[in-house]
This record gives C-alpha cells, sequence and structure tokens, in this order.
C-alpha cells in the first residue's frame, strides 16, 4: 500500500500533472516501435502495480511504467544514459 501512495504522490506532482496511460499493449508497442526500448527489469508493488523499466541499450533512452491490475500502463518516468550496474548469472554457468 505504501508503493501505492508513492505512485499517486508521483502522479500527482506538476511534473507528471498529466500522465501518458493506456492499454497495457498499446503503451508498450509505443515505447518498443517508437524508443526500441525492451523490458530490463519488472516488479510487483504490492497488489497495486507492476513497475517495468524500458531501455534501449544502444542509445540509451529509458522509461519506467506502472502497470495496475486491470491492465492500464502509467509512464512514471523518461529519461536517457541509461545504465546497468549488474549483471545477472545463472548457476552452473561459467564466468
Amino acid at each position: 500500500m505504501k508503493m501505492l501512495a508513492l505512485i499517486v504522490a508521483l502522479l500527482s506532482g506538476p511534473v507528471y500533472a498529466q500522465p501518458s496511460c493506456g492499454p497495457r499493449d498499446e503503451v508498450t508497442a509505443q515505447l518498443k516501435e517508437s524508443y526500441k526500448e525492451m523490458p530490463v527489469g519488472r516488479g510487483l508493488a504490492g497488489e497495486a502495480a507492476m513497475i517495468e523499466a524500458w531501455a534501449n541499450l544502444e542509445t540509451g533512452t529509458f522509461t519506467i511504467t506502472a502497470t495496475t491490475p486491470g491492465g492500464q500502463t502509467c509512464l512514471l518516468a523518461s529519461g536517457e544514459h541509461w545504465e546497468s550496474i549488474f549483471e545477472i548469472t545463472i548457476p552452473g554457468d561459467p564466468l
């Protein structure tokens, strides 16, 4: 529930006064087609939303989205100079 309050607070600020929201398939298609961004991480904010980071690793653009259980996706933030700060290794794989 704390995460939902954070999302609401972020969306109510002046920078996010009119967030861009829409059906998940339409929003993600736009990120893929227009910016060539792909999901690079995600997590659940309780039962309120799935938070995702999308990035284009070649150009460095990124977008942070929140998707409700009903399938509505909103853009929370976007920017440039995305940098992955760690790599995930699969147990048993040689380094």
